[in-house]
């Protein structure tokens, strides 16, 4: 059960969801979880049922639900090729998985690492990822061929070993791929942190500071950035491309993180109210013209007054 989603100004309609199946008397960390939305709609996520097993879904657009064989998903690109990680074995190590739209499943193991994790998909079937080797922890892109490239990432100009993801003191996460081949990600650190964009020639982006960050978690083709900040709670947020920021939450939520979002802007993630955790959806309410006018007109009011 869950709280009705309410009315609520612009900018979004939230439609909240759960799978069926999954186990409501959970832990917080044992409960579902939206993670990724294609161009089409279809969701993808996971969750946890009355047995505490972690299953993997697919809900389509007009909110159909699909159990799918992998549970560790992370993102779902438009031809429905699902992205996501096994579980960890006995020591620690991990190994990806691609899932094309047929059921047809493929092992990710970067060549000679220990351990491969997927990050996200694009509609190129490029794959985002990162390995551990035995000295660094590096990432890569695997292209729809098969083949890898390892990313560099001295551009941060950071003391990063083998220009991989760590340093001393300093930590790269990466959290999101574009289609425009544009990868975002958080510098956390003592002493350093913020937010770049990594654009496909290898250039690198700082944004201006997003207060209270506790985290990016995706990109869409027109550059708006999703993420999670710690401001009155924990709340989601849009950065549009040219540095707007929208802070938002589920009406009757006590917690709102946002994980994908698609170019349409439909954003998906989970919520926390008084009856558990569940999914959502956040479609964009269109501002009526008249709307915008208004404001336009305030602004200007309020400059005058100032002057």
């Amino acid at each position: 059960m869950f709280l009705a989603a309410q009315a609520t100004a612009a900018p979004y309609r939230f439609t909240p969801f759960d799978a069926p199946g999954v186990n409501q008397a959970c832990s917080p960390f044992e409960c579902q979880y939206a993670v990724g939305i294609n161009d089409e709609g279809t969701i993808v996520g996971a969750y946890f049922d009355a047995d505490h097993l972690l299953v993997g879904f697919l809900r389509d657009s007009a909110g159909n639900f699909t159990v799918i064989d992998h549970a560790g998903v992370v993102g779902i690109n438009d031809a429905g090729h699902v992205v996501g990680n096994l579980p960890y074995s006995i020591d620690l190590t991990r190994t990806g998985f691609l899932r094309e739209a047929s059921g047809l499943s493929t092992s990710i193991q970067f060549p000679g690492a220990w351990s491969t994790s997927i990050i996200d998909i694009n509609d190129a079937g490029q794959i985002l990822g990162t390995y551990a080797s035995d000295r660094s922890l590096r990432a890569f892109l695997r292209e729809p061929t098969g083949d890898f490239t390892t990313l560099d990432f001295s551009g941060l100009g950071l003391n990063l070993v083998e220009n991989g993801l760590y340093g001393e003191n300093t930590l790269v996460l990466l959290t999101g791929l574009n289609d425009r081949g544009e990868i975002v990600g958080d510098v956390v650190g003592s002493g350093v942190g913020g937010t770049f964009v990594r654009d496909s020639a290898g250039a690198f982006t700082m944004l201006d500071e997003i207060f209270n960050l506790i985290g990016t978690t995706g990109i869409n083709d027109s550059g708006q950035i999703i993420g999670i900040v710690n401001e009155d709670g924990v709340r989601g947020f849009v950065r549009d491309s040219d540095g707007r920021q929208t802070v938002f939450e589920v009406p009757g939520a006590s917690r709102t993180e946002p994980r994908g979002i698609n170019d349409a802007g439909q954003i998906v993630g989970y919520f926390q109210d008084e009856f558990g955790y569940h999914g959502f959806l956040a479609t964009p309410v269109p501002v009526p013209p008249a709307l915008l006018l208004f404001g336009a007109a305030l602004s200007l009011v309020m400059m005058r007054r100032r002057r």
